[in-house]
Parts: C-alpha cells; structure tokens; sequence
C-alpha cells in the first residue's frame, strides 16, 4: 500500500494566515467532502512549478502514504489545476 499514489481533486475553500503561515483549507471533491489543511510548507516541497492555489478552484493532488510512528499519514507529492 505504501508504494502507491492517492490521486484526487481537490477544492480549496478558504486561504488564511495561521501563527505566520498560510494555511489553505481544502476539500475533496470528488469523495465525501472530507476537509484538509494544507499549509505553505506542503505547497513549497512541490518546487517553483507548483501551481498558487487560488479559493474556489480546483486542483488535481497526489499524495504517496507513510508511517509516522504508528500513523499512516500522507504527503502531497503533486499538485496541478484539474
């Protein structure tokens, strides 16, 4: 399982300044609406291509799964305009 890539569309929601970092509020929409938060640092990790995220569209993410301690967790790995 970890060897694979979750592909999903994303919509972002909200853009806010949270302890001197954006955060960007998103939700799936292509599932059950689940929301996420990405911060700057998630979007920075992707390069200088990465897309700026802009409230009310849509984006295409990919995110590979790991182990944090005992947690699977995942890591946007891509991001581009759906």
């Amino acid at each position: 399982m970890l060897d694979q890539l979750l592909e999903t569309t994303i919509e972002v929601k909200e853009k806010h300044i949270h302890q001197g970092r954006e955060r960007v509020v998103v939700s799936l929409a292509d599932e059950d609406g689940q929301t996420l938060y990405l911060y700057e640092g998630h979007v920075k990790e992707l390069g200088k291509n990465a897309p700026a995220l802009e409230v009310g569209r849509r984006y295409r993410a990919t995110f590979r799964p790991f182990v944090n301690n005992r947690w699977i967790e995942v890591k946007l790995v891509g991001l581009e305009p759906a």
